[in-house]
This record gives C-alpha cells, sequence and structure tokens, in this order.
C-alpha cells in the first residue's frame, strides 16, 4: 500500500489543511485535559478518551467516508477518476483510508490516551472498528450509485446510520464486555480464549470484510468483471463464526438463543440451536442483500441467457447475491425441518414448528417477490422505498389492524401460532401466486417491447 497513490495523496491535500487539522487536534487535546483536570482519577479520563474517539472516528469519520465518493458525483469529477489508470484496489483504500484521514488525525491524542489507559489491545479494537465503520459506509454509498447516481444529505445520513447501527452493539458486545459476560475467557468450538483477544480477532475479520467489500464494489463501479464469490464466502464465515459461539456455549449468547420468543428451546442441543440461528441469520442477508443490491430485469436476463447457454462463467458473473441467500436460506429451511427435534421442554410440537418454519420461509419468498415487482415497475428509481413502505403496511400495520379479525384475515399477515396446516399456508400460497403471476406478466410484458424495439 504505497503512500504514492494519487488518489490518497489527493485526500490528504484536499483534508489536510493546517486549519482544519489545528482546530480538531486542539479541539480533542482541550477536552482530554479538562476531563483530567476535573477527576484526579483516571476513570473519567479514559471515558473522555474512549468517547472522545468513538465520536470523531464514528460520527465525523463516518459521515466523510460516506461522502467520499458521492461528493466527487456532486461535483462531477467522478467520471473522470473512473477513467483513470487507477485500478479499483488503488481508488478503494485512497478513499477509505484517505478520505477521513482529517478524523483519523484528529483522533490520535485519544488514541494515545487508551493506549496509555486502556492498553494496546483495546486501542487496537477501537481503531478496527473505526475502519469496520468507514468501509461499511462507504460500500453502501457505492452500492448506492448503482441503483441511482443522485446525492443528498439524507443518503449520507443514512449510510452514516446504518454503519453505526452495525458497530456501535459490536463494540457494545466485544468492548463493554464486563456489562453481559461474567467470564474473563470463553469458548469457540473447543478453542478457549480470553474475551479481550477474542474481540480483537473478531474486529480483526470483520474489517477485513468490509475491506474486501469496498474493493468488490469499487470493481463493479469500475465496470471490472465480478462474481458474487467473496459474498458466498462471507455467507460461510458467518455461519461457521456463529456456529462456534453457540457450540462453545458461551453464557449471553447461550441464553438469548435458548430462551428465544414463545418455543422456550431451554434444552435443545446445540446442532439444533445452529440449525435454527442459521435459518434465522439467512432470512435477514436475504433481506440486506435485496435491498442493497441494483435489481434490474436486464441483469435478470443476463443470468436467464447464461442458464440457457450453458455458460457458466456468464451465469456466475450475474447472478444475484439475494439470489444465492435464498438458496441458502432455502436449504437450512430443509435441514431444520427435517432433523430439529424440539426438546420436551418446549411449549410447541415439531409439527407446530415445522409449519411455522415452512410459513416463514414462505413469507420471505412473498416479500422478495414484492420487492422485485415494485422494481420493475417502478420507472423513478424508488421502487426499493415502495417496497419498504409495502411490506412494512403488511408486516406491522395490517397485522395491528387485523389482528383481532378472524384466523384466517390474520395469517394473511404473519403465520398463526396455533393453527391447522391449511390456515398457515393457503393464504401464504395464494400471495406467492399473485405476486408470481404479476411478476411473470411483467416480464413478459418488458420482453414484448423489447422485442418490438428490435
Amino acid at each position: 500500500m504505497s503512500l504514492m497513490n494519487p488518489e490518497f495523496r489527493r485526500n490528504l491535500w484536499l483534508e489536510l489543511t493546517p486549519a482544519r487539522l489545528g482546530v480538531s487536534v486542539l479541539a480533542v487535546v482541550s477536552l482530554l485535559a479538562l476531563a483530567g483536570v476535573r477527576d484526579s482519577g483516571m476513570t473519567a479520563l479514559s471515558g473522555a478518551a474512549e468517547t472522545l474517539f468513538g465520536v470523531v472516528i464514528f460520527l465525523w469519520g463516518g459521515r466523510l467516508a460516506a461522502d467520499s465518493v458521492l461528493q466527487e458525483i456532486t461535483e462531477r469529477t467522478w467520471d473522470t477518476q473512473r477513467m483513470s489508470a487507477l485500478g479499483p484496489w488503488q481508488m478503494s483504500w485512497g478513499k477509505l483510508f484517505g478520505a477521513p484521514i482529517c478524523a483519523w488525525a484528529a483522533s490520535l491524542p485519544a488514541l494515545a490516551v487508551m493506549v496509555w489507559l486502556d492498553g494496546v489491545q483495546q486501542a487496537a479494537i477501537y481503531v478496527l472498528l473505526g475502519v469496520l465503520c468507514h468501509a461499511i459506509a462507504l460500500t453502501l454509498s457505492l452500492q448506492s450509485i448503482r441503483k441511482g447516481r443522485q446525492h443528498g444529505r439524507v443518503k449520507t445520513l443514512f449510510f452514516q446510520f446504518v454503519a453505526l447501527l452495525v458497530v456501535l452493539p459490536f463494540a457494545y458486545l466485544l468492548i463493554w464486555r464486563n456489562y453481559w459476560v461474567e467470564r474473563e475467557s470463553m469458548s469457540w468450538f473447543s478453542l478457549q480464549i480470553d474475551i479481550l483477544s477474542f474481540a480483537l480477532i473478531s474486529a480483526l475479520l470483520f474489517s477485513a470484510w468490509a475491506v474486501l467489500a469496498v474493493y468488490r464494489q469499487m470493481r463493479l463501479e469500475l465496470q471490472k468483471p465480478t462474481a458474487p464469490t467473496a459474498w458466498l464466502a462471507f455467507l460461510v464465515f458467518l455461519l461457521v463464526y456463529q456456529t462456534g459461539l453457540i457450540y462453545g456455549g458461551t453464557s449471553a449468547v447461550d441464553t438469548a438463543l435458548r430462551d428465544l420468543s414463545d418455543l422456550k428451546l431451554k434444552d435443545a442441543t446445540p446442532f439444533s440451536l445452529t440449525l435454527f440461528t442459521a435459518g434465522m441469520l439467512l432470512s435477514a442477508l436475504v433481506y440486506l442483500a435485496i435491498f442493497t443490491e441494483a435489481k434490474s430485469m436486464i441483469g435478470l436476463r443476463q443470468v436467464w441467457d447464461g442458464l440457457r447457454r450453458g455458460d457458466w462463467r456468464r451465469l456466475w458473473l450475474h447472478f444475484p447475491r439475494w439470489a444465492i441467500t435464498l438458496k441458502f436460506a432455502a436449504i437450512a429451511t430443509i435441514l431444520i425441518v427435517l432433523f430439529i427435534d424440539l426438546p420436551a421442554s418446549a411449549q410447541a410440537t415439531d409439527s407446530q414448528f415445522d409449519r411455522l418454519v415452512i410459513a416463514s420461509f414462505l413469507f420471505l419468498l412473498r416479500n422478495v417477490g414484492i420487492v422485485l415487482l415494485c422494481n420493475f415497475m417502478a420507472r423513478s428509481g424508488r421502487g426499493d422505498l415502495a417496497a419498504i413502505i409495502l411490506l412494512i403496511v403488511l408486516s406491522v400495520i395490517a397485522p395491528l389492524i387485523f389482528g383481532g379479525a378472524s384466523p384466517v384475515v390474520a395469517s394473511l399477515f404473519w403465520p398463526p401460532l396455533d393453527g391447522s396446516w391449511a390456515m398457515t399456508l393457503i393464504p401464504v400460497l395464494a400471495q406467492l401466486v399473485l405476486v408470481g403471476g404479476l411478476l411473470i406478466r411483467v416480464w413478459l410484458q418488458a420482453e414484448k417491447q423489447r422485442n418490438s424495439a428490435i
């Protein structure tokens, strides 16, 4: 990673102005001095250093990272940079570490205090979480470019907010561990490791994945062929990571999973818990993938053409990440139905559990179809917003309105906890048929227009 990277040097010249750097460093040093003077002990100074580092890096630095590419589009300089000789990796780290460089420089006094009072390991975790925050914000901004090149303050704040949603709970669980775990060590599978080392390794791994995500998105933006191989590897990593926590018996994770919802899986085996949490994780990642990925008929047509011609490389290059995740979720659903046996302490029977699992996956399919339908029918580029509103109405508002209605009406929005197979599956299957029929109709109309234009 040479400092001669023109993109990194350009950001140094633009961001590290003497006035900006001097004011920001002076503000941090002054606040640290104030905290040290007001408290003769070191507790207040340590807390002030952590808070200042978080404010400067997570809030200010996250905003700079999220705005780095979108601001280029506003100033109409991004297309020129795309046509330069810089490769995707040079462009990635040049913006990732160059755009928020002033925030990193301003945070150095707070970081030095953290190293002095809390140790190198904990300070390193904060640094890695800062990289994670910036990388998530930059990745989301790059993904938004592929969906539409409109820049706005709301977009920047949203990307920064999402990055904070990931980083702050992560920091709470890994750094402020004394609040949720009583032990100094934990097990990941059979590997015994102290909590601080596990936090450092986890922060390093997740920040590395986030930096890789920036690189992959930059490749797509620079029109480089990019297959979803990294996303597939990330899915496998997440499944192995959470499986190790479950088999290791980490107290907080173990308790949270075993007391989940009304099922009361207190005596469930680690294997059953692993399958159950894998299904939940993959379902959540389906929504993450489909809302962050660009969706168009052209992309699906390229997938279909690759499949029809037997061109597996073309098929894999254009295969959507949400479809990969949905396939994993389908496999997890099948494994859950086949292999999970509820313990005697569970409040639901195996039949009820299987019915709820299958119905939940069918509702997931319905929601995916709704997102695709809204994007295919929208002409203003706001299909995702329309889909989010529609899903909120179907999943939150409508159940509140019709919650006291007949079970058949209520089962249109959520699978009933108590009910027959027919009452559970027929309403959601009817919605699937409706959404699928509309998708086919929109697809055929688009194909007809394309053929007539040719």
